[in-house]
């Protein structure tokens, strides 16, 4: 309803080309800088002259990232996972998909000795399976 009135900046996606504005809701905290994407589940950050910005801070931070206010944390659905998990896995997917340089690259074989540690820290910062996940997949 808050995008249907007009409010707010339109943006596009640069993973999956999907056009939505911002904010979404009155409590919505994206900007068009940094914001993330309901169609394909992807952070968007750009710099402050637009250009799009494949590596941010809060990759690399040691605790994970809070949840996101505009979507449930636990969502009664049949799915095993909810939507923070599944998000914190697909975001550890992507990350680890571009980790990787090419075979000649210098830094390809210093990245391959440590993408299993690197793998660790992800799921430390963006843990797989929340508490709730956990008794939901155990019962």
């Amino acid at each position: 309803m808050w995008s249907i009135l007009g409010a707010g900046t339109a943006v596009t996606c640069w993973f999956c080309n999907e056009k939505t504005r911002l904010p979404r809701s009155p409590s919505d905290c994206d900007t068009k800088h940094n914001w993330h994407c309901d169609h394909c589940q992807n952070q968007n950050v750009r710099d402050r002259n637009g250009n799009i910005v494949d590596s941010h801070p809060d990759m690399y931070r040691e605790s994970p990232i809070p949840a996101r206010a505009q979507l449930p944390e636990h969502e009664p659905t049949q799915q095993l996972f909810c939507s923070s998990c599944q998000r914190n896995q697909e975001l550890i997917c992507q990350i680890l998909s571009a980790y990787l340089p090419d075979e000649d690259d210098p830094e390809y074989q210093d990245r391959y000795e440590h993408a299993e540690e690197y793998e660790q820290s992800l799921k430390r910062r963006y843990p797989v399976v929340c508490r709730s996940c956990q008794v939901k997949g155990a019962g």
